[in-house]
């Protein structure tokens, strides 16, 4: 079976492996931690991403009537924002 993988889909699924595995590096306990939590769930975690449509329906094929979203620059500064937030409060190791 041939699996057609975008090249969106690809970038999206990076993006978020890297943020998650560098928002790990801030975890004062150090790169084991991130070895063994944030590389294993980011990497294997999202992996399903990239061919979990084929497999809900192999002999798809793309449409004209794909779902497309333009790029919004709000959005995008919005997001790093809160990935900013969420990296500096969740990223150390958060002690109660």
């Amino acid at each position: 079976m041939c699996v057609l993988v975008s090249k969106t889909q690809i970038e999206s699924v990076a993006d978020q492996m890297i943020l998650a595995i560098a928002i790990g590096l801030l975890n004062s306990v150090g790169l084991i931690i991130v070895l063994i939590s944030s590389a294993a769930s980011s990497l294997g975690g999202t992996s399903g991403f990239l061919w979990m449509m084929q497999l809900l329906d192999p002999k798809q094929t793309a449409s004209a009537n794909a779902l497309a979203f333009q790029r919004k620059w709000g959005w995008i500064i919005l997001g790093a924002v809160v990935t900013a937030v969420y990296a500096s409060v969740l990223g150390p190791t958060v002690r109660l």
